[in-house]
């Protein structure tokens, strides 16, 4: 069994015991079962999205998007086809003009200016 099935089982275990529940849950409980990342309080919740916001638009974007691709195939394919696919990605992305400006800005000791590229 592989890591993205440990994690499918459990989303499953969560599932079944949510709904023999009567009542909501509140954010504590949802965060508490992993369903949610974080919980904040109403007052600081902009500020805190906008501050998210800020760290994924300084990412990569085409290696979130790999990322994000891998994570949600993870479950449907066999560990050594998920491990295929990122082997695959990480070469596609190893040409990229932001793995060079990732590289740069590192030796350079400063924040990377990612483009997409």
């Amino acid at each position: 069994m592989n890591f993205a099935n440990i994690e499918l089982e459990k989303n499953e275990n969560i599932a079944i015991v949510l709904i023999h529940r009567p009542q909501v849950l509140n954010a504590l409980e949802a965060r508490d079962l992993g369903l949610v990342n974080s919980v904040v309080e109403a007052d600081v919740l902009l500020e805190e999205t906008k501050t998210l916001a800020r760290k994924i638009a300084n990412k990569a974007p085409q290696a979130l998007k790999c990322a994000k691709w891998a994570i949600h195939k993870s479950g449907e394919v066999s560990l050594q086809v998920g491990l295929d696919y990122e082997v695959l990605y990480s070469n596609l992305l190893f040409a990229t003009k932001d793995n060079r400006e990732g590289t740069r800005a590192f030796l350079e000791k400063r924040r990377p200016h990612f483009k997409g590229q």
